[in-house]
């Protein structure tokens, strides 16, 4: 159990192939609210919506096709997490920033810490 710091689900982001017609469902039928929009203007990599969601585009997956890309976790002391992650051994994708950081849980699937 962590000590020195608490976590909370932040988001979870799944990988979409048509990202508009998937942003009408989450935000005009399903009411969630479009937070943030990455990506060039006229041209959206991923969206953001409240609460809790990331769509990201990838016209690679089959009609129809959805993956989960990660789950997002907030955690209240970054420096604190990362320590104590490490000393359990898990293996954080090294990187230049300390946040977001990336792991990988014993199904293989993708985490960041927020």
């Amino acid at each position: 159990m962590p000590g020195a710091w608490k976590v909370r689900v932040h988001h979870v982001a799944l990988r979409v192939r048509n990202l508009g017609e998937t942003v009408e469902f989450y935000s005009g039928v399903l009411g969630m609210p479009v937070v943030h929009v990455a990506g060039p203007e006229g041209d959206p990599r991923s969206v953001f919506l409240g609460p809790g969601l990331e769509l990201v585009r990838d016209d690679s997956l089959p009609e129809g096709g959805c993956r989960l890309v990660h789950v997002g976790l907030k955690v209240d002391n970054p420096e604190a997490a990362v320590a104590d992650l490490r000393a359990r051994g898990v293996r954080f994708r090294e990187k230049p920033r300390l946040m977001p950081a990336f792991f990988s849980d014993p199904e293989g699937v993708t985490v960041e810490l927020v």
